[in-house]
């Protein structure tokens, strides 16, 4: 039998995102479908206290570990953004300034 951990066919199989605040060491993870959208996990990241992400910023960026940027695939599913850009389902947060 095959492992289906990263197919959106499959129910049941939640797949783990864990976040590192690299602004406060802060840490969280997030439990979600392969059908979920990124943008989903990223909307919940930002309302996370473990994070402590006061306020989002444009200039913020959130890499895949290993590279990769993640806010450019919010319209894919995560379990495509598993399969295809970002296996390992570990991303680091460090917040923008805002801008003058």
């Amino acid at each position: 039998m095959t492992e289906q951990k990263h197919n959106e066919g499959s129910h049941g199989n939640d797949l783990d995102v864990f976040v590192t605040n690299e602004n406060n060491s802060g840490t969280d993870t997030f439990k979600a479908g392969p059908g979920t959208p990124v943008a989903t996990i990223i909307d919940q990241l930002y309302a996370s206290k473990k994070l402590g992400i006061p306020k989002r910023y444009n200039d913020d960026r959130l890499q895949c570990e290993g590279g990769g940027d993640i806010l450019q695939f919010s319209a894919l599913h995560l379990g495509e953004l598993a399969e295809k850009h970002c296996k390992s389902l570990r991303w680091r947060f460090a917040g923008g300034t805002g801008g003058a």
